[in-house]
């Protein structure tokens, strides 16, 4: 269970079989980041292990953006402009590393919120904003559930995210470009390596360590 101190607990998922699946996280909180799905959803897992040593996950989704779709090779579908390089960013910016978390609301399989990470700088960023401002996806305003309070770090979230969505405008980043769609190109492994190639390269490297993160 993603524990942190000082914060109470979030709406934890609807169904009893979700919530063995995933994760309860508080309100506010750490985490690591374990994969990236897509520019907009990754999974966080507990920093600390319990005590039998398992780190549960939890699906988080940051609020408030709408990004391009990862396409689905085996299905044929392509990306959609933009989807590669957000989930790209996102990435970057976040796995293997621990991340601030705001929930702002959940579903029976994920959480909804905003992350933040940590600069080279040592600042903090705000990754649903960062996200708008550098042209990977659009603003979805976040609403509360139906009959659900008023909530200022909401209305708040959902003001910076469109002052980000025209700055991005006004400087044509990303999507906002106007130029070539940014979309992957598919290429087959063989096509940049070759059997030899990778056998020279395990050769430098037998005998000592290499850090990698499996994601």
């Amino acid at each position: 269970m993603l524990e942190i101190r000082r914060s109470a607990p979030a709406s934890a998922p609807a169904s009893a079989s979700a919530a063995k699946k995933m994760a309860v996280l508080p309100k506010s909180g750490l985490g690591i980041v374990k994969q990236v799905l897509s520019g907009d959803s990754l999974f966080l897992t507990n920093p600390s292990p319990k005590p039998d040593g398992s780190t549960p996950d939890a699906l988080f989704t940051l609020a408030g953006v709408a990004v391009p779709r990862v396409g689905n090779p085996r299905a044929g579908t392509p990306d959609e402009p933009g989807a590669f390089p957000a989930r790209m960013w996102l990435r970057a910016k976040t796995v293997g590393q621990q991340c601030k978390f705001d929930v702002l609301r959940a579903t029976p399989d994920r959480y909804f919120g905003v992350l933040y990470a940590k600069r080279e700088d040592g600042s903090v960023e705000n990754l649903n904003e960062g996200l708008v401002a550098a042209g990977l996806a659009q603003v979805k305003a976040d609403k509360p559930a139906q009959g659900g309070a008023p909530d200022p770090v909401r209305d708040s979230l959902n003001e910076l995210l469109n002052e980000a969505l025209q700055s991005a405008k006004a400087s044509c980043a990303g999507v906002h470009a106007g130029e070539a769609q940014l979309v992957r190109s598919q290429t087959a492994a063989g096509e940049q390596f070759t059997n030899d190639e990778l056998q020279a390269y395990a050769r430098t490297c037998e005998g000592g360590r290499l850090k990698v993160l499996v994601e």
